[in-house]
């Protein structure tokens, strides 16, 4: 009889302590699903954040491109003019002006392609701008002597316009490489609207992109023949 008994006690010990790690491993389990569900969820979503400041970084970089292709047509006029009147040996109050570069646009994007391809171009106008700040300076330096009472003698206007000459060469390579890095950012803004779906841009890991010269080319010639249709409207 108490044989029996302690089996009972025993036995009920057994399944109330079964029933226990049930329900803690049951509890354990469900936080833990939850806590990785909510890594998951954080991860994905930071993915699609990722990839929206990625597009929008491309449409920033074409947006900046095609101001500075007009800038630069208004940069080579006032280049143009400026030179005619120094050489009649005068004076002008014309200033040049360099090209203004969003900050941060490096950290936004998420090509590596892209990223390499901005430094370069970025280095381009950094020299462009430091040669437009000499000559400024220099002009300045020269309407200061005149206000001052000075003279200036040839070898001034020379100076300034020999500056002028060598950034009137630097035009045609500057709009050139304009054109070439706005129709590559074209074809990277196609590219990537083509994989704007929730799954791709949350998996796709690699937002590099390989264009044929044909591809670029033929981008290119859509480009100027769209800044031709505009031109033609003004």
């Amino acid at each position: 009889m108490h044989w029996h008994q302690n089996f009972h006690q025993v036995h009920n010990a057994d399944i109330s302590s079964s029933s226990v790690f049930s329900s803690f491993w049951g509890a354990f389990s469900g936080a833990l699903f939850a806590f990785l569900f909510g890594i998951a969820t954080y991860v994905i979503a930071k993915r699609r954040e990722r990839f929206i400041q990625h597009k929008n970084a491309i449409i920033k970089l074409e947006r900046m491109l095609n101001r500075h292709l007009d800038e630069l047509a208004i940069l080579e006029k006032i280049i143009g003019d400026t030179s005619a009147i120094l050489k009649l040996g005068k004076l002008t109050s014309n200033r040049l002006f360099g090209f203004k570069m969003p900050e941060g646009l490096d950290l936004e994007l998420y090509s590596l392609d892209l990223v390499n391809r901005l430094f370069s171009y970025q280095s381009h106008i950094n020299r462009l701008d430091f040669d437009v700040l000499s000559l400024n300076h220099s002009l300045t330096l020269f309407e200061n002597i005149l206000i001052g009472g000075g003279t200036l003698n040839a070898q001034n206007l020379d100076f300034a316009n020999r500056m002028l000459g060598g950034l009137s060469k630097e035009m045609p390579l500057l709009e050139n490489e304009i054109k070439d890095f706005l129709a590559i950012t074209r074809l990277y803004l196609i590219k990537t609207k083509e994989n704007e779906s929730f799954v791709r841009s949350v998996f796709r890991k690699n937002w590099n992109f390989e264009f044929t010269s044909t591809e670029i080319l033929k981008e290119k010639m859509e480009l100027n023949k769209e800044i031709e249709q505009t031109s033609q409207k003004k």
